[in-house]
């Protein structure tokens, strides 16, 4: 996980020990601040629901996390073959996939979309590192837009808004697509009890319509739903 998260690899205790100053300098304390373990921040990445994966400038896989790993056991649109190595389902897509991955790890930022099925798959592409002359290429990461069956977590944004557990299944109701009717079936509630909490929840956001909350919900990073 070192190789993802901390920057280029020969010098990953010297910016941990700047990382740590900056925080002390700027609490006020003068006493070095507690370092997040590797262990949280793999947490922190796999509760995100963009999948995310490691590789090296031939494809390699280092690292993924869970929303990775459920899209590369799926096999789509991203497949591993028994060399560990990750490329694009389709094999038409695969010789630009690996050109971008071998642009990227040479320091040069890559964006790629391509179409699988029905689905439109949007892949952002950045170095681990800066490249160095005479080492091998940093590693690149590969970051999709979560597929649009993905579950997301709203219980972040419950919790800043605070929006009770009834309002927080209503909200998830409306990622859903689901109106007020279908929502209080589903909750087995009033229709009115629905459009309160409805008017509730946009009062607590500040959303004068549920057409911009979920505007305002979809430009926020998504989380993984617990357990999805």
């Amino acid at each position: 996980m070192s190789n993802l998260i901390e920057g280029p690899a020969d010098r990953p205790d010297e910016r941990k020990a700047e990382a740590a100053d900056v925080v002390a300098e700027q609490n006020g304390t003068g006493a070095p601040a507690p370092m997040p373990t590797d262990e949280a921040l793999t947490a922190a990445v796999d509760a995100l629901a963009h999948p995310m994966l490691a590789v090296l400038a031939d494809g390699l896989l280092l690292h993924a996390n869970l929303a990775a790993h459920a899209l590369l056991a799926l096999g789509v649109p991203l497949e591993m073959g028994p060399d560990r190595r990750v490329a694009p389902r389709l094999a038409g897509h695969r010789g630009n996939f690996a050109s971008a991955v071998q642009t990227a790890s040479n320091g040069q930022p890559q964006q790629l979309t391509w179409a699988d099925g029905e689905q439109t798959v949007h892949a952002t592409l950045r170095p681990l590192a800066e490249p160095t002359p005479g080492t091998p290429s940093p590693p690149v990461l590969v970051m999709l837009a979560p597929p649009p069956s993905t579950v997301f977590d709203v219980s972040g944004f419950a919790n800043t808004h605070g929006l009770s557990a009834a309002e927080t299944r209503v909200l998830e109701a409306l990622l859903h697509g689901h109106q007020a009717e279908i929502t209080a079936q589903r909750l087995g509630v009033g229709v009115a009890t629905v459009r309160s909490q409805i008017a509730s929840i946009r009062r607590k956001t500040g959303h004068d319509s549920v057409a911009t909350l979920l505007a305002a919900l979809g430009d926020l990073p998504p989380l993984r739903h617990p357990g999805k």
